[in-house]
């Protein structure tokens, strides 16, 4: 059974080299451009191949290779390696023939020639063991195990030399970021020392709240303590649609006792507030800033909590009811 499927998929390999490929490559040679020659060399070299694949793994198991010492299942999976980098390697010398240089063509093109047909042969002369009588099987073999491995070392060869360019330039563009976020945040903290709190009191806010680094974040809160009215602009800010910037700057900046007393009711009327007007607007939001509005809530109300505890405000039921703000009502 094992002779008669290896001797069909040798039958139907000789015909698609004999064929197809030959007038492929006649039509390649005549042209000598690609003309969409890559593609039908795809078409022709990879059935060619596959039936060329199957004959060797049952020349495997017929023992063609138990001169390696090897355990067959290592031979199998050696042999089907290199079998496919040989595939490679073929196609590689079929796209030589694009080329218009007679010396590369005639070196580079040669193995599309003599791999397919040393492979034919070894695996008639593995299946069909009354043919080694006139010819030994082991001339075929060695050069065949030669170029086999010569051709994987290479495709690993060529695969690692990618995998370590595309590495390479991984680092460099993320040194390239880290060095451009490094500008960007010493620009920004060059900057926040000359702003005005009174005139760009939501800048230094922003950066004191979601600033990218502590030292920002440290710097633009210093400078809006300069402000001589800070609580009064800050229950300013809680009042507007939006409050969740002044909502984070209160729950990560260090608050005095008579800060929070002074803050206490308009931040809970703001949390309140903030929770009903997205519950209102459920159908409008894009459920994207939905969910990162939910995390926000679910991390910043706790701290909330934790931090007015004993101001002489009820803070607890806020995370809670600001949970169920995201819940859509059935009709």
């Amino acid at each position: 059974m094992i002779q008669a499927i290896g001797n069909l998929c040798l039958t139907l390999a000789g015909i698609i080299y004999l064929f197809p490929l030959q007038h492929l490559l006649l039509e390649v040679a005549r042209k000598r451009d690609d003309g969409g020659g890559a593609i039908a060399g795809i078409l022709v070299l990879g059935p060619m191949w596959l039936l060329l694949l199957v004959g060797m793994i049952l020349a495997t198991a017929q023992g063609g290779f138990d001169v390696l010492p090897l355990r067959r299942g290592l031979q199998h999976a050696l042999i089907i390696a290199a079998t496919v980098a040989l595939a490679v390697a073929t196609f590689v010398s079929f796209t030589a023939h694009f080329r218009t240089g007679w010396g590369t063509r005639l070196t580079l093109g040669l193995p599309v020639y003599l791999v397919p047909l040393l492979t034919l042969a070894l695996v008639a002369l593995v299946l069909n063991p009354g043919l080694t009588a006139r010819f030994p099987v082991g001339a075929v073999r060695i050069p065949w195990l030669v170029l086999g491995c010569l051709s994987l070392a290479g495709s690993v060869l060529y695969v690692g030399v990618g995998a370590a360019r595309r590495t390479a330039g991984a680092v460099a563009q993320v040194a390239h970021t880290v060095g451009s976020s490094s500008q960007v945040e010493a620009e920004v903290l060059a900057r926040i020392p000359t702003q005005d709190p009174e005139i760009e009191f939501f800048s230094l806010l922003s950066n004191a709240a979601h600033g990218s680094s502590p030292e920002i974040r440290a710097s633009a809160t210093q400078r809006l303590r300069t402000h001589p009215s800070l609580m009064p602009r800050l229950v300013e800010e809680l009042g507007k649609s939006d409050p969740t910037t002044a909502i984070t700057f209160v729950a990560t900046t260090d608050l005095s006792a008579e800060e929070r007393r002074e803050l206490a009711r308009p931040l809970h009327a703001a949390m309140e507030n903030y929770g009903f007007h997205i519950h209102e607007r459920l159908h409008v939001y894009p459920k994207d800033w939905l969910r990162q509005q939910r995390a926000w809530g679910r991390k910043t109300y706790p701290m909330i909590v934790s931090k007015f505890d004993g101001s002489g405000v009820d803070f607890a039921s806020l995370p809670a009811a600001f949970d169920r703000a995201f819940i859509r009502e059935s009709n």
